[in-house]
């Protein structure tokens, strides 16, 4: 966040093969596999590259979803939700040409104006609209891609705060046998090991819907992170 950039790298190597060059499914070991958002961290680019600033909610745009492998975030510095496309090869792995820094030049989506000074959120929606969150003011809006508002909502209350927020659909209850959201070893109960089935599940790359918390197809650290709010609530 406080450098203005956004950073991928590959979580399926060791800890030996993240200390080198080589190893994991890119091949990369722990190298950066792409960053985006102020090159001139790495000294490429100038001032024209340099388009995000304390950004928030990082995600890539679901399968099957409108924008589909695209990446989509709250920009804080902007005030707006933005979308890039991120240069891959016909192998999936992130492209750059010598001396130059990652592109693209710039991104192909943007939202209306929306101020925050903290946090905030930006999540596609099946339908190709955008659920976005305004922390500060604790609104979260639904909007199409050119910007009118379909649905909102606004927390009550003086000090309220909406960090980010995900849309279920209508029958995502439907999905979970035992009825509790968030129950992943069927006792019934949330609580701590809750969270430790679900890193487990997570770190195992196996996929399962009752740990889809936040029902976006894969098992990641959004999850675990919709889970600790379940439980917090509860």
């Amino acid at each position: 966040r406080f450098q203005d950039e956004i950073i991928v790298i590959d979580h399926s190597t060791t800890i030996e093969e993240a200390a080198s060059h080589s190893g994991g499914y890119s091949g990369k070991g722990g190298d950066l596999l792409y960053r985006w958002g102020n090159p001139q961290n790495y000294d490429r680019g100038n001032n024209s590259n340099h388009i995000l600033g304390d950004q928030h909610s990082i995600n890539w745009i679901p399968e099957g979803y409108p924008g589909e492998g695209n990446f989509i975030l709250f920009n804080n510095s902007a005030n707006e939700a933005v979308e890039f496309i991120p240069p891959v090869n016909e192998d999936g792995f992130y492209t750059i040409e010598d001396g130059q820094p990652f592109g693209p030049d710039d991104i192909i989506w943007d939202s209306p104006y929306y101020s925050t000074a903290m946090q905030g959120g930006a999540f596609r929606l099946p339908n190709g609209n955008t659920l976005i969150t305004d922390c500060d003011s604790a609104d979260i809006e639904e909007i199409t891609e050119n910007g009118s508002v379909v649905w909102s909502y606004s927390q009550p209350g003086n000090n309220a705060n909406i960090a980010r927020a995900q849309k279920y659909a209508i029958d995502y209850f439907d999905q979970i046998d035992n009825g509790i959201v968030g129950d992943i070893n069927g006792d019934n109960i949330l609580n701590i090991l809750d969270i430790v089935s679900l890193v487990n599940l997570v770190l195992s790359g196996n996929y399962d819907v009752t740990g889809d918390i936040n029902q976006d197809g894969f098992l990641n650290i959004l999850d675990i992170v919709s889970l600790v709010n379940l439980i917090l609530v509860n």
